[in-house]
């Protein structure tokens, strides 16, 4: 009689816990389902998702691919208005204003993701160096961390640019590519101190001690 109540008092524990607690999910889908329950975050979305396929898909296939952003058409007007051949427009070199804006934002993308991802990679690294390397790197590696934010942004990336170029090497002489690493070596700096800052809080939690 006694072990048919534990059983049962057993069980109802466990069901009861399932009850409370549910099926458990992982940390992608909860951000998911915060996301889609975010209807502004989905517009956005939506929004960002067109003009990327507008940008590079659009401006090669389908009716949206018209002109070449470089091509100089003298047959129109110079800095025309809106019509049905160019519906931004021309500039004033009779180029097409909405093949030079699908440029544009070609060239916005791969610049603004091409930097995040050498930002990202250099400041995990250096501030996963910092946390983990012991008092004295992680001091010294802070100190150039200071000492790389007390320069301009400007200076900074005329200098890097300069260096590049007297190198003379043939990829790093690409407008975009050079663009991609003076922005990324002055980036890094607040990636470096957001990820220090968290390796060294998760280290004083109990799970981790």
């Amino acid at each position: 009689m006694a072990t048919t109540v534990t059983t049962a008092v057993g069980q109802a524990d466990v069901f009861g816990a399932e009850q409370a607690f549910g099926t458990q999910r992982g940390l992608w889908s909860d951000a998911w389902r915060r996301l889609i329950k975010n209807k502004l975050a989905i517009a956005g979305m939506a929004v960002l998702t067109g003009m990327v396929l507008l940008a590079f898909v659009g401006a090669y296939v389908g009716p949206t691919a018209r002109y070449a952003p470089n091509d100089q058409n003298y047959e129109h007007a110079k800095n025309a208005g809106p019509s049905r051949e160019h519906w931004f427009g021309t500039d004033q070199l009779s180029r097409d204003t909405f093949a030079r804006v699908l440029e544009g934002i070609r060239v916005s993308i791969i610049i603004g993701l091409g930097a995040q991802v050498i930002v990202l990679t250099i400041g995990i690294f250096i501030g996963a160096s910092a946390a983990l390397g012991g008092k004295f790197t992680d001091n010294a590696i802070m100190r150039f961390i200071d000492v790389v934010q007390s320069f301009p942004d400007i200076l900074m990336i005329l200098l890097i640019r300069a260096i590049l170029i007297d190198r003379d090497i043939p990829i790093v002489t690409n407008p975009k590519v050079l663009i991609v690493i003076a922005i990324s070596f002055i980036a890094w700096t607040t990636i470096a101190r957001l990820v220090r800052g968290q390796m060294l809080s998760l280290s004083e939690r109990d799970f981790v001690l």
